[in-house]
């Protein structure tokens, strides 16, 4: 089950209530979800499953997910399966790499939330993206 289509996220708690059921805890996933031009859902995927501790991801392959979606705009998940919410150093580079790209190819990076069972916390809240 996706979180709902046409379903407005206007803030980091409404991203985080669609997408925490959708991720296992065990192991790092990160899950894109793509949005239109009124931020509301136009998919949902699993983009990567690593171990307890990392996940090998690249660019290319989300930013192929939300061109052939069609997308004006995505949200980047993943989660600590320590629990612990503070982003790494890796979290930060990465996000400062997709902020980059991202404005390239004029699609817009509206955030990247970590999560955990219990909560999240939003890099763009951060002021890191």
């Amino acid at each position: 089950m996706s979180p709902a289509k046409n379903e407005p996220l206007m803030s980091a708690i409404d991203a985080f209530q669609c997408i925490q059921p959708h991720f296992e805890w065990e192991q790092e996933e990160v899950h894109i979800i793509t949005l239109d031009s009124r931020q509301s859902v136009i998919s949902h995927r699993l983009m990567f499953r690593g171990t307890v501790d990392r996940c090998l991801i690249h660019p290319r392959d989300i930013f192929r997910y939300v061109v052939q979606n069609n997308a004006s705009a995505f949200i980047m998940f993943h989660n600590h399966p320590t629990g612990i919410l503070i982003p790494s150093d890796e979290d930060v580079k990465f996000t400062k790499k997709l902020k980059q790209l991202s404005k390239m190819m004029e699609i817009i990076f509206l955030d990247h939330i970590i999560l955990n069972r219990n909560g999240f916390q939003s890099l763009k809240e951060l002021r890191l993206l």
